[in-house]
């Protein structure tokens, strides 16, 4: 399977919107989301794929997968009044790893540290 690029990716969330997520939401959105597919793509995954975000507000989420079994959820909202703007999810076999929420500005490091927990 061939792996998007930057630009294809970028594409894709932008065709992957919807009344859910309003314009001014996706401006919002857009940075921290290829911030995380670029921070994701040095790691190989076997797949990039949109997946539905944790929360019912409007929001943007993607999965890479690895063929250990390995997945990384990515899930991006507007800055919410309480919690993080951005939840990660690591999980193995379907087993949850690690998860945590992070600020924009956290997320290259954030997906470096949840790949690296092995």
């Amino acid at each position: 399977m061939l792996l998007p690029t930057l630009d294809e990716f970028r594409q894709v969330l932008e065709s992957h919107t919807d009344e859910r997520v309003q314009a001014d939401y996706f401006a919002d959105l857009m940075p921290p989301l290829l911030t995380a597919f670029e921070a994701v793509m040095p790691h190989k995954p076997q797949s990039v794929k949109l997946v539905a975000p944790p929360w019912s507000e409007p929001a943007l989420a993607f999965e890479a997968a690895w063929a250990d079994t390995r997945s990384l959820v990515v899930a991006a909202r507007r800055r919410p009044q309480e919690g993080a703007p951005v939840r990660m999810t690591l999980r193995r076999a379907g087993q949850l790893v690690q998860a945590g929420g992070f600020e924009y500005n956290q997320v290259a490091l954030a997906v470096g540290l949840c790949l690296e927990h092995r």
